[in-house]
């Protein structure tokens, strides 16, 4: 099951349930309105989550990735110089 179609459900069964509760429409308007805000905030802060997660994961990758450019580069010139006659 995919994450859009477990809170679509939620929310459904949320309306559902406040819209067939014994309460005044003003009433019902706004508890809707208030859950509907919950579950903004909600998504908001688990998107945040998510996009500080891909964000820290990103620049971990490029500093690896950059490490073993440093690395190689340096092994390179190293082997180079150690066998410069040989390439003559």
């Amino acid at each position: 099951m995919s994450l859009k179609s477990f809170l679509n459900g939620v929310a459904y069964g949320f309306i559902l349930g406040v819209l067939f509760a014994p309460t005044s429409g003003e009433e019902t308007r706004r508890r809707i309105a208030k859950k509907a805000a919950d579950i903004r905030d909600s998504v908001k802060e688990k998107y945040n989550d998510i996009a500080d997660t891909v964000g820290e994961q990103y620049s971990s990758i490029k500093e690896k990735i950059s490490d073993i450019e440093n690395d190689s580069e340096t092994t390179y010139k190293t082997v180079r110089g150690e066998n410069a006659g040989l390439f003559e």
